[in-house]
């Protein structure tokens, strides 16, 4: 079993560290003037020169050949499901990050989308959270889905946000996806636990391009899709494994949710001090 999971990692890495090779390439061969956006002069922006944003459409290549040549195995129906899923964000972030600027707005609903498309197909939503005023409405189901679909959207929104500095959005997803890896297999979830290390594969061959050098950005696309998948996967192992406490997963994504939190508090400082 293990040697059939590292060929899946390794196949995965591969893909994922070729393609993004591969995009490096191509973008330093076409003029800059031909970009239909430039990241230089954002306000949040970390690097002098253009950088190409199109490291998740890699990682997206890279796990949809893994789970193409894994569709025979049994247990990767769930793994089919989850990048599936997954289209929606990656379309409407892949044409923000080509230029195309899909508002935040829309950004935003395709992760909804996103999210309801999973629970639509595995039936999987937050059952818990350890806090029992909260664990009693969630006992209600369309407020339960309501509830996963908020985290589900605020998750994928916060590492969109620590993308953009070599090497942060990155290594917060590979551990995040190497905790979840650990919970799953401790919890005897082995279908889990081999989608969370192959997706953490797949982000290994993003990081050799991404730090320290900056040479490529996940981008909208990437930031989501990440999101997307490490969030529905922790509510799956809940869902499987009941006995696996929610403050674990609140700790796993404690850094995006906190940053994204002081983000959103520090803009709301600025403006009540802009206007008074």
């Amino acid at each position: 079993m293990f040697n059939v999971l590292f060929d899946w990692m390794t196949l995965s890495f591969g893909v994922s560290a070729l393609t993004n090779f591969l995009i490096i390439v191509w973008f330093a061969r076409i003029k800059t003037q031909s970009l239909k956006r430039n990241d230089t002069y954002a306000v949040q922006a970390s690097h002098l020169n253009p950088t190409v944003r199109l490291g998740g459409l890699a990682l997206v290549v890279a796990l949809i050949v893994a789970a193409a040549l894994s569709y025979s195995e049994d247990n990767w129906t769930t793994f089919v499901l989850l990048l599936v899923s997954a289209m929606q964000v990656f379309v409407i972030g892949l044409a923000e990050d080509l230029g195309y600027l899909a508002s935040p707005r829309r950004r935003l609903l395709a992760a909804t989308v996103s999210g309801a498309m999973f629970i639509a197909l595995t039936g999987q939503w937050v059952l818990h959270t350890g806090m029992p005023g909260l664990d009693s409405a969630l006992h209600w189901s369309p407020f339960a889905v309501i509830f996963s679909l908020f985290l589900a959207v605020g998750i994928s929104h916060a590492f969109n946000l620590v993308d953009g500095l070599n090497g942060l959005a990155g290594f917060t997803a590979l551990a995040a996806a190497l905790a979840l890896a650990t919970i799953a297999h401790q919890s005897g979830l082995t279908e889990h636990r081999d989608i969370l290390l192959t997706i953490a594969a797949a982000v290994i061959g993003f990081l050799i391009f991404n730090f320290p050098f900056g040479k490529i950005f996940l981008g909208d696309s990437g930031a989501y899709v990440i999101g997307h998948l490490l969030f529905w996967m922790s509510v799956s192992i809940l869902w499987n494994a009941p006995d696996v406490s929610p403050f674990a997963m609140l700790l796993i994504f404690f850094w995006p949710i906190a940053d994204t939190l002081l983000n959103h508090a520090a803009l709301v400082s600025w403006k009540t001090h802009r206007t008074t």
